[in-house]
């Protein structure tokens, strides 16, 4: 499921380019389930037009922007992060 990721004021709106409703609805309950289990993740919400997740906006370096001073190790790092990105556009069941 691709995503884009927008900024709006001090919010970041996360549009799903396939997501529906129910699916923006479980993404932001399992959301709720992470806090609730005490994972440190950011409180989500649908956005008042239902089109996408309206989070906090995060200020900081990039992921990017971090890897661009990783040294000796940036390889290892690109492939970890390739797995990490193939969860992050795995769709929600």
């Amino acid at each position: 499921m691709s995503t884009a990721i927008l900024r709006d004021g001090s919010d970041a709106l996360k549009v799903f380019t396939h997501g529906s409703v129910d699916v923006l609805r479980r993404l932001v309950d399992l959301t709720q389930k992470l806090q609730t289990a005490g994972v440190p993740v950011p409180v989500s919400n649908i956005d008042m037009n239902e089109t996408a997740i309206r989070l906090p906006w995060i200020q900081g370096q990039t992921m990017r922007q971090l890897l661009g001073n990783a040294g000796p190790d940036k390889a290892q790092i690109h492939s970890a992060l390739d797995v990490l990105r193939c969860l992050h556009q795995s769709g929600v069941r």
